[in-house]
């Protein structure tokens, strides 16, 4: 079985980075390091990496995980991608009305529903 830091796992220096800095946040913080420790850990850079270019050949691991017929790993990576930028805008304080945030939630509800229809809805849902 490949361990976190495999080089057949992450294809990138930047994915590796990740998993070496959540260790030793785990580390540091007298925690051990498990396996749903370090996920739960791994920014959201990492998350959406994993649908990156670089990782082209992930996605046929990542791949039967999306109910949704016909997905393509780059309409993924842009919608990780766009959300992300909205997110970080919110963590720094920055201006968001010109971002659509309304078809930003759109888009997050249709990613989420790309795995999980139930928790979509749950979204919805709650998010009203």
């Amino acid at each position: 079985m490949a361990q976190a830091g495999d080089p057949a796992v992450l294809a990138t220096a930047y994915q590796a980075g990740c998993v070496r800095q959540a260790e030793q946040t785990l580390r540091q913080s007298n925690k051990p390091v498990t396996v749903s420790r370090l996920v739960a850990e791994l920014n959201f850079g990492f998350w959406s990496s994993l649908f990156g270019r670089q990782s082209h050949d992930l996605w046929q691991v990542l791949r039967p995980m999306f109910l949704a017929k016909g997905m393509q790993r780059s309409a993924i990576a842009h919608e990780l991608r766009e959300t992300r930028v909205m997110r970080n805008r919110v963590a720094h304080y920055e201006p968001i009305l010109g971002m659509a945030p309304a078809q930003r939630y759109a888009a997050v509800t249709t990613l989420t529903g790309w795995i999980s229809p139930g928790a979509a809805a749950w979204i919805v849902k709650y998010s009203a």
